[in-house]
């Protein structure tokens, strides 16, 4: 079994309102050995609510990279994630902003492909 550290960057609190604008995963086993490391950014959809932009420093970090294809992102986020345990700070809220991108998308959701076990570092 292995598990996947998830963290998200979101225009807002909601997630049937607002989007994931960046993504990052890091895939290590048991002994915490990291298997991969991957992020993926996003240009916003929707406007940003100014106070996940004081959290997540939108636009500025946005500038220079290279965005990617959400389906894309997607889809790897999920090959590795299944059968995973999932794990990050405040992990719930990640997982249910992936999954409201995966519904509008039509995409199998975060939470059916990984394992019902999470590790939260908020708790």
């Amino acid at each position: 079994m292995k598990i996947v550290f998830i963290d998200t960057e979101t225009t807002g609190l909601d997630p049937q309102r607002h989007e994931v604008i960046s993504m990052a995963w890091v895939v290590v086993d048991f002994d915490l050995r990291v298997d991969r490391e991957r992020e993926a950014w996003f240009r916003p959809n929707v406007e940003v609510d100014p106070e996940a932009a004081k959290v997540n420093g939108y636009p500025a970090k946005w500038e220079g990279r290279m965005l990617h294809d959400k389906v894309s992102a997607l889809g790897a986020l999920l090959s590795d994630c299944e059968g995973a345990i999932l794990a990050g700070h405040n992990v719930g809220f990640d997982i249910a902003m992936i999954d409201a991108e995966c519904k509008r998308r039509s995409l199998k959701y975060l939470s059916k492909v990984a394992s019902h076990r999470k590790l939260d570092t908020q708790s």
